[in-house]
């Protein structure tokens, strides 16, 4: 399959401006990207020419149940972008278990 236009960031990340496809294949194929991530606010960010249509949100794929045509306002963008969020900072949150709990061994009293 080749491309037939691209659009990158100052990055060289894939990437859609005003809501036009970052990608768009020889065959009409149409994807949407967000500095890199596949991502679409308020449509899917997959379009295939034989009609299938796939909603991403941040990289993350989501289910066309949640998927809405709505604008980016509405109930289901903002729970899961809420969703993509919290799945985010799981996923790059290390403790810093120096501050936790003694610094050294408690002392254990014999009777």
């Amino acid at each position: 399959m080749s491309e037939v236009s691209v659009t990158r960031d100052s990055g060289g990340w894939l990437h859609s401006v005003d809501d036009a496809p970052a990608v768009v294949t020889q065959h009409g194929a149409r994807f949407w990207y967000n500095h890199g991530l596949q991502h679409r606010k308020g449509g899917p960010a997959v379009e295939m020419t034989n009609g299938d249509r796939e909603w991403w949100v941040n990289g993350r794929r989501i289910s066309a149940l949640l998927a809405s045509d709505e604008p980016s306002t509405s109930l289901w963008w903002r729970t899961v972008t809420a969703l993509a969020n919290v799945a985010d900072n799981m996923l790059t949150y290390v403790p810093d278990i120096s501050t936790v709990g003694p610094s050294s061994p408690p002392k254990v009293k014999n009777d």
